[in-house]
């Protein structure tokens, strides 16, 4: 059976591969990325040049649907010679000799002449009659057919360029991948841990009821996604400074309860009304959050919440918070407390799989001790 979609990372490996430039302008391959609105398809530039660094390549980001013919090139009367000359627009970085790793970011929503005007650099590997620098990789992104938002290509075009499906992040991909090395809230972390289906696609079966994510079929502007969930974040790290008291006598709870109220608004405009209903309930766990200061300064004394959803968001604040070999080993001895073998291990999981943990975890003691003691279970 033939996969036809593949995961981020691995569409920001073959990249390079198969779309880098040769001396002969010939053998490259052009990739346009599809997915569904919010799956991180721009993120792949950022990844490449976190892969590369900026030595070796410009790295030039393109809106194309916002983009005209003057900001691609313009001819302009050279009255020595009486012929028009071409100038290529500065975005492009053209006075810059290093290779340029192009973006097309929503190629398929671009005005059908301006289309034409990208093809050149999407097969040509040229803006205008200028060649970019060999070397340099072009690719594209856009939205699927289907979702009814603009994007078209003739079908001999599309036949010129290599069309890659990419597929949704799964909820553990996102918070392993990404959320956990990104500084997303532990709130935020344990509900889609707890909610996987919030990152279910319209694709999967049996997701036609799932009032979280988007449907192509439905007229909705707030859903959720992956780049809709990130943006929460920076509400919930805020949302004790959200309401503004409008008198000195207001009390804390009537703070708090406002604070709240603007919370849930924000959110509901940003992922959906049923993602920041259910979102309550992990509110209302965050008074059971034992002091971060008490669980480091005293491991073997501090508050170990009954409820497991709670020591997960604990869990994911370590992640977040820890910051030295011997803080490490003090949250390793109340994570050893943990009445539940299945959070200690998420806890494991997460210190070699995200970036800032792992210089830790590789070189902890107790670390190390709790992994060869519950190997059975890894």
């Amino acid at each position: 059976m033939i996969h036809k979609t593949m995961k981020i990372r691995e569409i920001a490996h073959v990249i390079p591969m198969i779309s880098q430039q040769e001396k002969d302008n010939e053998g490259h391959i052009t990739p346009i990325i599809k997915s569904e609105p919010g799956c991180g398809k721009t993120s792949i530039l950022k990844m490449l040049q976190e892969e590369y660094g900026d030595d070796k390549y410009d790295y030039i980001y393109a809106d194309c649907p916002v983009l005209d013919y003057s900001d691609v090139m313009m001819t302009i009367p050279d009255k020595d010679t009486k012929q028009l000359q071409q100038y290529i627009g500065s975005m492009w970085r053209m006075d810059s000799p290093k290779p340029k790793i192009i973006l097309l970011d929503e190629f398929m929503k671009s005005p059908k002449m301006m289309q034409l005007i990208f093809n050149r650099m999407l097969l040509e590997r040229s803006i205008g009659d200028t060649p970019l620098p060999v070397g340099s990789i072009v690719f594209g992104t856009s939205n699927n057919e289907e979702e009814g938002l603009g994007d078209s290509m003739l079908s001999h075009e599309g036949n010129r360029v290599c069309l890659i499906q990419m597929i949704k992040p799964t909820a553990d991909e996102w918070l392993e991948d990404w959320a956990n090395n990104n500084n997303i809230n532990p709130l935020l972390k344990s509900f889609v841990k707890s909610h996987t289906s919030t990152f279910a696609s319209y694709k999967d079966e049996g997701q036609k009821e799932n009032a979280y994510i988007y449907h192509p079929q439905k007229a909705q502007m707030s859903f959720a996604s992956p780049r809709s969930i990130a943006k929460v974040s920076r509400m919930i790290d805020r949302m004790d400074t959200l309401y503004q008291p409008t008198s000195s006598k207001e009390s804390d709870d009537s703070i708090k309860e406002n604070n709240r109220k603007i919370l849930l608004s924000l959110m509901a405009g940003t992922v959906g009304a049923s993602f920041a209903g259910d979102f309550v309930t992990t509110l209302d766990m965050a008074e059971d959050i034992p002091k971060w200061e008490d669980v480091i300064n005293n491991p073997e004394t501090a508050t170990v919440p009954d409820n497991i959803q709670v020591q997960m968001i604990v869990m994911y604040q370590a992640v977040d918070r820890l910051k030295s070999h011997d803080e490490v080993s003090s949250f390793m001895k109340y994570v050893c407390r943990i009445p539940h073998k299945e959070i200690q291990t998420m806890f494991f999981t997460m210190c070699f799989k995200t970036k800032r943990m792992a210089k830790y975890a590789g070189r902890n003691i107790d670390i190390a001790k709790w992994g060869t003691e519950n190997n059975y279970i890894l």
